[in-house]
């Protein structure tokens, strides 16, 4: 997907809280390579640290993660895949709403949420994906994946899902934020995360994982600036600020 800058009316919004949790933890403008001043970096250390003792040492964050995923398969009667991934900064998860397989084909339509280690923020969002698979004698099948759309607030047949969840999430994370689409879908001129070989991240990549980076342009559903009025305060004229 196309990326724009990280920027936001500061007179009107205040973002900040995103931006300063990335500052922190990111070494902003020092690029990710065979230079080990970026990963001696005190932020990606303790950001590391944390990744490692949040999965791979299943600390209780974890394992009321992992509860709230079961409380959500129950809840919905519906099939919850566990997504967190080993190196990527939160805890992930995906409801399946409706799933069909026919030979050769398979087509999901998901709702996806995520919760971030690097800040107390959380992203939900709907996914309709299609695979195309093509049997290869005496190996594996070959699998052709695409996203169709994502879709980015609640919106027709996510609406319910979308809006349930998000007050689930904001229940049991108390003080934990919703990140408008918008926001997720900005890059920070020099920002590099650790477990991608990116030369440009975006907000989602540095807060929770990389499942949009297959997302082609153009397939945005919904309102991408939804939840930005959780983010406002007293206002003003309008100022757009751009962090570089």
């Amino acid at each position: 997907m196309q990326k724009n800058q990280f920027t936001f009316n500061i007179q009107t919004h205040d973002f900040w809280p995103v931006y300063h949790a990335i500052h922190e933890f990111y070494p902003i403008g020092i690029q990710r390579g065979e230079d080990l001043t970026y990963f001696n970096y005190p932020g990606i250390q303790e950001l590391d640290r944390r990744v490692v003792e949040t999965i791979h040492h299943e600390n209780d964050f974890y394992k009321s993660w992992l509860e709230f995923e079961n409380r959500l398969a129950e809840h919905y009667n519906l099939e919850v895949r566990g997504t967190t991934y080993g190196q990527a900064p939160s805890v992930s998860a995906d409801l399946v709403i409706e799933k069909i397989e026919l030979e050769g084909f398979r087509k999901v339509k998901k709702i996806s949420i995520a919760i971030s280690l690097v800040g107390q923020f959380f992203t939900i969002y709907g996914i309709d994906e299609s695979t195309l698979v093509e049997p290869v004698l005496h190996s594996y099948d070959l699998n052709y994946h695409s996203i169709n759309a994502v879709t980015a607030s609640p919106h027709q047949e996510f609406r319910q899902f979308f809006e349930q969840l998000k007050s689930m999430v904001e229940e049991r994370y108390e003080g934990y934020r919703f990140i408008p689409f918008f926001v997720n879908d900005s890059i920070i001129k020099g920002l590099q995360v650790r477990y991608l070989d990116h030369e440009e991240c975006t907000v989602f990549q540095a807060l929770f994982n990389q499942s949009l980076d297959n997302a082609p342009s153009g397939t945005i559903r919904g309102d991408r600036y939804y939840g930005h009025e959780e983010w406002k305060v007293e206002g003003g004229e309008s100022k757009f600020l751009f962090v570089k």
